[in-house]
């Protein structure tokens, strides 16, 4: 069985993992008048472990409050 590996620490996920989907797009109006991502590019997903994944979101909350403009 071959193992999966966090695409940060690169060792073996076992248990908890966080699963990213990157997708590159652009930010539209649609005709109701709401804004959509729109795919423009490649996507591509990531694999964490339990930790690299909590890192990540402490990471992303961290970003989220620091750019508050």
């Amino acid at each position: 069985m071959q193992a999966v590996l966090c695409d940060i620490c690169e060792q073996p996920i076992r248990g908890e993992a966080l699963e990213i989907h990157l997708i590159r797009g652009e930010a539209v109006n649609m005709e109701e008048g709401r804004a959509r991502v729109v795919q423009r590019g490649t996507t591509s997903m990531r694999y964490a472990c339990g930790p690299c994944g909590n890192w990540i979101e402490q990471a992303i909350v961290h970003l989220r409050v620091s750019l508050v403009l």
